[in-house]
């Protein structure tokens, strides 16, 4: 058996270890039921995998917002969504089936957009006999978003359009999914994706400081001081030879004297 070099291992290990898991994208298994007719409301259970608490459901003939259809949301869990659609007058066709689920990756960045479709996946059938009449209030084309933040006073951002400062209720919001972002300086931006439907959505923002970069103080080891050094000058010494030379001068002198 071939072995592998431990080199190899290790890098295999550190990439396993330092690159983070990322969350899995919403998958579309099966609807139910797959038709229903344009008179009246329609509950329709969604299966698959990848929902969460911010998954939203909508239907529509074509990829442009002004088709879709949303949906209420009755019930969830990670593999089954049950929501209300109200069908009155709608057009009768075939229509595709959306859901997302918007997600923070682990790197932190926000990602709104995380989509599974169905393609024709539910058929508005043209409803037969009298219309059943509903005293029910339609749906308003647009709804309001409220945000508030902490700290207070952060810049409102709906679908990179400014708003104003937290605490607001952005009025007159078309329904839809739409991004808000709160910034404020000093602090990482807050991002969520909200789907609004004739009804107003409230959100607070509580935004964490963007962390500084601390290091270590240095130190200087200690200068010890030396006294400045001072130059000296010998003194200067006869030489040997010199002495001897004026004692034997000296000698001579005296025997000369007394030859005299």
């Amino acid at each position: 058996m071939k072995r592998i070099p431990l080199f190899v291992c290790l890098v295999l290990l550190l990439v396993v270890t330092v690159i983070p898991a990322v969350t899995a994208s919403p998958i579309i298994s099966s609807i139910s039921p797959v038709t229903a007719p344009n008179t009246g409301d329609v509950i329709i259970t969604i299966t698959g995998s990848g929902f969460d608490a911010n998954t939203t459901v909508w239907l529509n003939t074509w990829y442009v917002v002004q088709d879709s259809l949303y949906g209420t949301i009755v019930s969830r869990s990670p593999t089954s969504i049950t929501c209300r659609f109200s069908l009155n007058g709608k057009a009768a066709t075939q229509y595709n089936v959306w859901v997302n689920t918007p997600f923070t990756d682990p790197y932190g960045n926000y990602n709104p957009q995380d989509v599974a479709t169905l393609t024709g996946g539910f058929k508005i059938s043209q409803g037969t006999g009298t219309p059943v009449t509903t005293t029910a209030t339609p749906v308003p084309e647009s709804g309001s978003i409220s945000v508030s933040s902490n700290p207070p006073g952060a810049n409102i951002y709906i679908d990179n359009v400014y708003k104003g400062l937290t605490t607001l209720t952005v009025q007159n919001v078309e329904n839809g999914n739409h991004v808000v972002v709160v910034r404020l300086a000093g602090y990482q931006d807050w991002t969520r994706d909200v789907a609004v439907y004739g009804d107003s959505q409230s959100l607070f923002a509580t935004l964490a400081p963007i962390p500084t970069a601390t290091s270590a103080p240095t130190t200087s080891p200690p200068v010890t001081a030396y006294p400045t050094p001072t130059a000296t000058v010998p003194t200067p010494k006869s030489p040997a030879g010199t002495e001897v030379g004026i004692i034997g001068i000296i000698g001579a002198a005296l025997i000369f004297t007394k030859r005299k």
